[in-house]
């Protein structure tokens, strides 16, 4: 089975051109196994990224009540680094309840997650869920735990050269900066004057934003910045601290 997984990978993966045909391509292939839901959560000190077709209420909670950190299938994935079985990590008063949210917003009752990369500056996740066996011995036995770890690198690795790869892209401290003192009003003149730096450093540092935001000008930018999550709070300092959050 490893073989037929590899090769599907390598036949069909190197064919997928948008994210959505890499969510539509991997769910189809693991649909035989009663997958219907594929998805990876990727964080970062400076921005948090899903890419899924998990029920959108469910996605919005996810980020807007930050619950990787409540979540006991994250936490146990991150601290074994092996594929789980969310019925292992929902034993107990704290999991049953979040297991009882997570249904209510239309997430199916069994899946498997894993780290793909654990990191203190970065952490990569995927995950599966669906009609599958909800037990961890019965998931391995039928050979999905081994599907999971083998495709979810592969995932990722195509995930990130359709993104262009996301840490490439990151919008920078220094970045964040510039665009907080742009949304003020401060031209790059004066904005070099606060921070300390050339007004041509400043000017580069905008003008890399544009290109990581996909932003036509200054203005752009920081309408897009706000619109992303990546430009947030009152002050500078406050804006680049709010990205870890």
């Amino acid at each position: 089975m490893p073989t037929h997984i590899l090769q599907w990978c390598e036949d069909e993966l190197s064919k997928v051109e948008t994210v959505d045909q890499l969510l539509l391509k991997t769910t189809a292939f693991l649909g035989s196994s009663g997958v219907k839901n594929v998805g990876l959560f990727y964080r970062s000190f400076f921005e948090r990224r899903a890419f899924s077709n998990f029920p959108e209420e469910w996605v919005l909670q996810y980020r807007q009540d930050n619950l990787e950190t409540k979540d006991p299938v994250f936490r146990r994935a991150f601290a074994t680094g092996l594929p789980t079985c969310w019925s292992s990590a929902y034993k107990g008063q704290e999991g049953s309840e979040f297991k009882d949210r997570a249904k209510d917003a239309g997430l199916p009752d069994d899946g498997i997650t894993m780290s793909i990369m654990r990191r203190s500056t970065c952490i990569v996740m995927f995950s599966v869920c669906g009609d599958i066996p909800s037990d961890e011995v019965e998931c391995k036995n039928e050979g999905l735990t081994l599907m999971v770890e083998l495709i979810a690198r592969r995932f990722w690795l195509k995930l990130s050269e359709l993104e262009h790869e996301l840490d490439d892209l990151r919008v920078s401290p220094r970045e964040v900066q510039t665009l907080y003192w742009a949304a003020c009003g401060k031209s790059a003149w004066e904005t070099a004057k606060i921070l300390g730096l050339s007004e041509g450093t400043v000017n580069q540092y905008l003008h890399s934003a544009a290109r990581k935001l996909g932003a036509a000008s200054k203005t752009h930018s920081v309408i897009r910045a706000i619109d992303a999550g990546v430009l947030r709070g009152s002050d500078p300092i406050q804006a680049v601290t709010a990205l870890g959050s």
